[in-house]
């Protein structure tokens, strides 16, 4: 293991010989930038820093693309705004391969392969300066062809940016003599450095940054990383650390096939867990190719939860898949099952009409052609049609006619949504937000007019890479990871599937890349095997290979040909035939039995002894007990004592970040601030305390007309403008840097003929106003409240409370002045269930209720607290759900004020407010809350007992 800094006396000089994260952690300052090499690291580094230093920020933990443009935007806040997703390169790379009017287009050139390219500061005319036209290998032979297509798609692409431009951008920055402000940086865990991420680190190195770099372990030599050192050392760098690993000895199990590897996994997941070793200490290592990850969901129903998602895109949504068959049939070269797909689509009812072209295709001997109409000039020719078949054709012609064998991407996108409305089909929100973005590409890419049959491959492959939402993994499960999220790690047991020539290593050699980047895929390979070993150092290690794949003979890996597969383990599952072992046990928590006791994973601890926290964590958590009370504080309490521990003195319950768009936190204080400054634009005034009763009602906003006031409002086209104009001031005022900050705009400003979600919130409110014809008529007044005093909770107890309400509503009912209080929302689906607030497990509503009345009390103001309820905002175009409003106290058909039933609520969350004051942290959850508990894994590491005064 190699560790370099910038200088002898850097302050990473014994962080980059950590060879794990708990060895990391204590030396790195919390002010720093860790460039991490996946986003799965950030929350285990959460995790350790939470544990070791609870008491200081964490660091700034970005990956490397995420690094290059924050320091873009160093030198110009506006400088990321030209930069294309993956799928958007992939796009002109496209476009850009029927430019060159090649007979055939080069194999194997993607856009990831030339951001690659790129990123190893390679250009087109370098690489045909490095490979004369006389004097290549023949493996090179398609280089010219390679050559005029990337240059083709630099031509596409204009001034906009991919990830490689990125890169090389910042090198560009930083040569110009711009001045970063000087942070300290590690790059984590590489096995290498791209050519202009050296550049870049050697740059911030001469302008005065502290620049550590830390490599991951490695088995063998390694040939990348030795060079990296080599000319960092020669250029003046220190060679801070050097330490010997010795690659631990696998146990190697040779099963009849990948079920069979599969099965004896989880039975043997199952005896060690009977043997006393947590789920969370266990992890299976996905292969990159290979049956395995469908195989592991298929049979994990059997006892074991496992830490893995089937990803799922969005071309297998069933309204995308219908869409697609329509148009293949519709475009010229359709074929005989693309005519049976269309017809056996599931969305299709049984008497659905184009359930007929099954029997078109036979009657009609058609087997391809140039689209429907084809169909109908076929079906005058034959007079002995039948209706069946009749009907089934001139409904598909009736749903492509509102396609154009020509036309714009708005066209097309225009089209699809009108032939969706045609067959009566809702899209998802993925499919029908992938849509407006495509339409959005004529003036963002410069796309020219395309045939229909291009349009649908383009969107198609977009559609390829996105992701539809899956269910989130059950807490404290067996953690499932590629190769290189092992990085750093450590487990008791490690297991590997797969491990077979083919996969690791691979056979196909990719010489086209090697020959540009210097990079073996053997290389690769040995590095990918080296992130397996070295995360299980201290544990167990149990590598299986199948004997046959898909009927086919396997031979094992080359990194086990010196290791012997017959060595007995004590392991039923490892050592024995697979058909014995217990894996008929349907439940997501297993019963084991094993080791002479009974395991039971569902199993609550006893909780934290304070005599177990460190003196660091012990003050953070009398801080903790001294804090004003807030809803999320109480309702974390309420669900579980000790994921309030986790949460608020550990600080584990932090959201995965993935460097690539906002957060819902910040997308939600964005809509709160321009809520706010739309609302005072409109009616002329900032929010002031208000001194009396006259000065509350007359800091009422207007956005509908109101005859017995004489106000007269904007139209709505008006208030669009205001609102997107206050929407760019707020904008600049808050963080960016987001690697696809443009797509995010996107979907709330107005784009290609549809409303954003700005628009969408504008029309919802200007219509909820709209509404209240006659009295009660409330209208929006004060805007993010603070409160920071005491309040009367029940008939006993008073707190100091601290917390802001977003928004009161005042309007006036028999001479009584009364107060709407409301909370934003993104989405619906964060607005509590009636049952959690009657309960007392959702105690927003009636902590809301009680602050406000205490405000106004406290200011003397005559105001009743009527209503407590939530308004969401929505972030997404598609989601007809958002915008709404609920009322969530009172409960509806209850003749108790809100404020009583506020009363009542307090009056069953005693023992939680207490131990907030006074501490004990058990585990003592409610139903439902370890399912997906961010600290469910730590609470079956341990067993701490409950702490009593």
């Amino acid at each position: 293991m190699f560790g370099i800094t910038s200088s002898e006396h850097s302050v990473w000089n014994q962080a980059v010989g950590a060879a794990t994260i708990a060895e990391l952690v204590p030396h790195v300052p919390s002010d720093a930038i860790v460039v991490i090499p996946s986003t799965k690291l950030r929350q285990a580094i959460r995790r350790s820093w939470a544990r070791i230093r609870a008491h200081e920020p964490v660091p700034q933990l970005v990956a490397m693309p995420q690094f290059h443009l924050n320091l873009l935007q160093q030198g110009d806040a506006e400088a990321g705004r030209g930069l294309i997703t993956d799928a958007e390169a992939s796009i002109l790379l496209s476009l850009a391969v029927n430019d060159t009017e090649l007979p055939f287009p080069p194999p194997g050139i993607t856009a990831s392969r030339i951001i690659r390219w790129k990123q190893e500061g390679e250009t087109p005319d370098h690489v045909e300066y490095q490979f004369p036209r006389d004097d290549r290998p023949y493996d090179l032979r398609l280089l010219d062809h390679v050559l005029s297509v990337w240059r083709a798609y630099e031509a596409r692409k204009r001034s906009l940016m991919d990830r490689g431009d990125l890169a090389q951008r910042v090198v560009n920055m930083l040569a110009r003599d711009v001045e970063p402000m000087a942070r300290k940086v590690l790059v984590l865990s590489t096995h290498g450095l791209s050519r202009v991420d050296r550049l870049l680190l050697m740059l911030l190195h001469r302008k005065g940054w502290d620049v550590g770099i830390h490599f991951a372990l490695h088995v063998g030599e390694s040939t990348r990383t030795s060079a990296e050192v080599q000319w960092l050392v020669a250029h003046g760098w220190h060679h801070a650390s050097t330490s010997a690993w010795e690659a631990p000895l696998p146990i190697v199990v040779k099963a009849s096939s990948p079920t069979d590897e599969v099965r004896r996994i989880l039975g043997a997941i199952k005896e060690y867990h009977a043997q006393g070793i947590a789920l969370g200490d266990m992890c299976i290592v996905l292969p990159d190719g290979g049956p395995y990850e469908d195989l592991l969901l298929e049979h994990a129903v059997d006892g074991v939860p496992l830490g893995l998602q089937r990803r799922r895109y969005a071309t297998s949504a069933a309204e995308a898949t219908l869409l697609h068959s329509v148009c293949m049939v519709a475009v010229e070269g359709w074929t005989r099952p693309d005519v049976l797909r269309l017809a056996a689509h599931p969305l299709l009812g049984e008497k659905h009409a184009l359930r007929g072209l099954t029997e078109a295709v036979n009657v009609l001997r058609a087997s391809g052609g140039r689209g429907a109409k084809e169909w109908q000039d076929l079906m005058r020719e034959q007079s002995t049609v039948n209706a069946f078949v009749r009907t089934a054709i001139q409904a598909l012609v009736r749903y492509t006619s509102v396609f154009t064998l020509q036309g714009t991407a708005q066209q097309f996108v225009k089209a699809m949504t009108e032939l969706a409305a045609m067959l009566d089909v809702v899209l998802t929100r993925e499919v029908q937000e992938s849509l407006y973005r495509y339409a959005s590409y004529d003036q963002r890419l410069g796309l020219p007019p395309l045939s229909l049959r291009t349009h649908l491959s383009q969107w198609w492959r977009q559609l390829s890479e996105v992701s539809l939402p899956s269910p989130p993994i059950h807490a404290g499960s067996v953690h499932v990871l590629k190769a290189n999220e092992l990085r750093m790690q450590r487990f008791k047991v490690v297991f590997a599937p797969g491990i077979v020539e083919g996969l690791l290593p691979q056979i196909a050699r990719d010489t086209l890349d090697a020959h540009i980047t210097g990079i073996e895929q053997k290389s690769l390979d040995t590095e990918r095997w080296s992130d397996i070993c070295q995360a299980a150092t201290d544990g167990t290690f149990v590598v299986t290979w199948p004997a046959a794949t898909a009927g086919e003979p396997s031979t094992k890996s080359e990194f086990l040909y010196d290791v012997d597969d017959t060595v007995k383990t004590g392991v039923q599952a490892l050592d024995g035939a697979s058909a014995s072992l217990l894996l008929n046990e349907y439940e997501v928590r297993a019963l084991v039995e094993g080791a002479g006791r009974k395991v039971d994973t569902r199993q609550l601890q006893r909780g934290l002894e304070r005599s177990e926290l460190t003196a660091e964590t012990d003050n953070a958590a009398a801080l903790v007990w001294g804090k004003p009370l807030s809803p999320t504080r109480l309702d974390t309490m309420v669900a579980c004592p000790y994921k309030y521990y986790a949460s608020y003195l550990l600080g584990l319950d932090q959201p995965d970040e993935t460097d690539e768009s906002i957060t819902p936190l910040e997308r939600g204080s964005l809509m709160h601030a321009v809520a706010q400054r739309f609302f005072e634009t409109v009616r002329g005034t900032p929010t002031i305390e208000p001194r009396t009763i006259d000065e509350l009602l007359r800091m009422r906003a207007y956005i509908t007309d109101d005859i017995k006031e004489g106000i007269t409002a904007p139209s709505l086209e008006s208030l669009m403008s205001i609102l997107v104009d206050i929407y760019h001031d707020v904008r600049k005022e808050f963080a960016r840097g987001y690697l696809y900050d443009a797509v995010e705009e996107s979907l709330l400003l107005d784009r290609a003929g549809r409303p954003g979600v700005l628009r969408r919130w504008l029309a919802f409110e200007q219509a909820e106003q709209a509404k209240q014809k006659q009295e009660p008529i409330y209208r929006p007044a004060l805007f993010e409240v603070e409160y920071k005093s005491t309040v009367q909770l029940d008939n006993t107890r008073t707190e100091p409370v601290n917390l802001r309400i977003d928004r009161i509503d005042i309007g006036i009912e028999d001479g009584q002045v009364y107060a709407v209080v409301w909370d934003y929302k993104l989405t619906k689906g964060t607005i509590p269930e009636k049952r959690a607030i009657t309960s007392g497990e959702r105690t927003q509503p009636a902590l809301y209720v009680k602050a406000a009345q205490a405000w106004f009390d406290d200011r003397g103001l005559d105001v009743r607290v009527k209503r407590m309820g939530y308004r969401t905002v929505g972030k997404d175009v598609a989601k007809t759900d958002d915008p709404k409003s609920k009322i969530a106290l009172p409960i509806e058909k209850s003749d108790v004020e809100a404020l009583e039933q506020a009363t009542v609520t307090f009056g069953m969350v005693e023992e939680a407010l207490d131990r907030i004051r006074h501490g004990g942290f058990p585990v003592q959850p409610i139903k439902g809350a370890c399912e997906h508990c961010f600290a469910a894994e730590i609470c079956r590491v341990e067993s701490w007992g409950e702490y009593v005064q």
